[in-house]
């Protein structure tokens, strides 16, 4: 008796390891397959210069000048202007210190759905970001009113 136990036992752990494993293999695959979309991403922002076009929005939605950038982030302003211009890609580096000057990250950078919003839609929630949890709240009632009249 004592085989068999061991040996239901066994078949158990298998069963239990085999499905963690199954789970494990599904989440790095998706992870793959997200790394591998994220890479055509920036493949395709770079080939259109979608990297520096988007810099310079977001640069000119902070009302801030290449220099007054340049000088956020302790570069000149020429490589700023060559960014903006296409003539220059910034390695992930240098373009995450630009975008944390512009009060933004990597994610939201290059997040499709980022691409298809108005740039004066992107710049309200980006001033919103920047708000105490009571004073969005305050805008978002406020937000409704407008929509109500």
């Amino acid at each position: 008796m004592f085989i068999l136990e061991q040996i239901v036992l066994n078949v158990n752990i298998n069963m239990i390891i085999s499905s963690k494993m199954k789970i494990i293999l599904s989440f790095s695959l998706r992870l793959a397959k997200l790394k591998i979309a994220l890479i055509n991403r920036v493949i395709d922002m770079v080939d259109s210069n979608q990297i520096g076009i988007q810099l310079k929005a977001l640069r000119k939605e902070k009302n801030l000048t290449t220099q007054e950038l340049a000088d956020k982030v302790n570069i000149s302003q020429s490589y700023i202007s060559r960014f903006e211009n296409g003539r220059a890609i910034p390695d992930i580096v240098m373009l995450e210190r630009i975008l944390i000057a512009l009060d933004t990250d990597l994610s939201t950078f290059f997040s499709s759905e980022i691409q298809d919003i108005p740039n004066d839609l992107i710049a309200l929630m980006n001033t919103a970001k920047s708000l105490s949890p009571q004073a969005r709240k305050k805008l978002n009632e406020f937000l409704k009113m407008l929509i109500k009249d």
